[in-house]
């Protein structure tokens, strides 16, 4: 085989394919976020990050799912999927300033994604979290309890959109920082007077976390945490439903647009 036939071979693979919308994505992310973490959703209304927007949407429309053959070519391509979308959404709304008054809308509707008609809740509670048998075709093989720190939901209480897609060969990794960042913000635990104040994800995803913390969900964010943190006593050791019941323990979630 010759070094041109091989190249060739390798661009038509499906691991070439599947990083498309990664690669396609790259450009209006950073046009989007730049170094930061907060949206300039007006940075998209400028060419050429509109156009790449545009692609980027038709990327993940388009894609065949038979392409994602691995969990980590399905977990990179799904969360990307998410965040393409959810963006979106949020440009086709230019006035809003409220993230759950458009729930239906933006998490209730189907989108056309991967040649499937979803929706945003289908993608993060179906398939990636395996809620339904339908769509396990689609979906990793096991819940990664990371994906919360991954999905952006537009919310300011939300974990911010990381400044890179996410692709097959880093996913791990970039999970991994996506989580440490999202757990040492302010955006998952802060203090009020002697009350810790916990992300409503803590409360509301609390199975996964518990999953993921080898049944003690606690275990699964002091991993993250630096040895100095105040939050570590309120979660070592301790599952989901025994943060909750700690009387110093409250959750808040706010659901304001997060833009400049």
């Amino acid at each position: 085989m010759t070094r041109a036939l091989a190249t060739l071979l390798l661009l038509a693979s499906p691991v070439a394919r599947a990083q498309t919308c990664a690669d396609v994505w790259r450009a209006p992310l950073h046009a989007l976020v730049g170094d930061g973490e907060t949206p300039r959703y007006d940075a998209l209304a400028r060419e050429p990050a509109r156009s790449a927007m545009r692609r980027a949407v038709a990327c993940v429309e388009t894609t065949d799912p038979a392409t994602l053959r691995t969990d980590a070519e399905r977990l990179a391509f799904w969360i990307n999927a998410y965040n393409i979308r959810m963006v979106q959404n949020v440009l086709d709304a230019p006035r809003t300033t409220n993230v759950l008054d458009r729930r239906d809308a933006f998490f209730r509707t189907p989108y056309r994604m991967a040649g499937q008609n979803l929706t945003l809740d289908d993608v993060e509670n179906g398939l990636l979290r395996r809620q339904s048998a339908a769509l396990r075709r689609l979906a990793p093989t096991r819940l990664d309890a990371r994906i919360h720190a991954g999905l952006f939901c537009g919310a300011v209480s939300c974990p911010p959109l990381q400044p890179a897609p996410f692709t097959p060969e880093a996913v791990n990794a970039q999970l991994d920082a996506a989580t440490r960042a999202w757990v040492n913000s302010p955006r998952f635990a802060r203090t009020s007077g002697r009350a810790a104040v916990f992300s409503s994800l803590l409360d509301w995803f609390g199975a996964d976390f518990d999953a993921a913390g080898g049944g003690k969900a606690g275990d699964f964010f002091v991993r993250y945490l630096p040895p100095s943190s105040p939050f570590r006593a309120r979660l070592a050791g301790r599952t989901a439903a025994q943060i909750k019941a700690d009387t110093r323990t409250t959750f808040a979630y706010d659901w304001a647009l997060a833009r400049r």
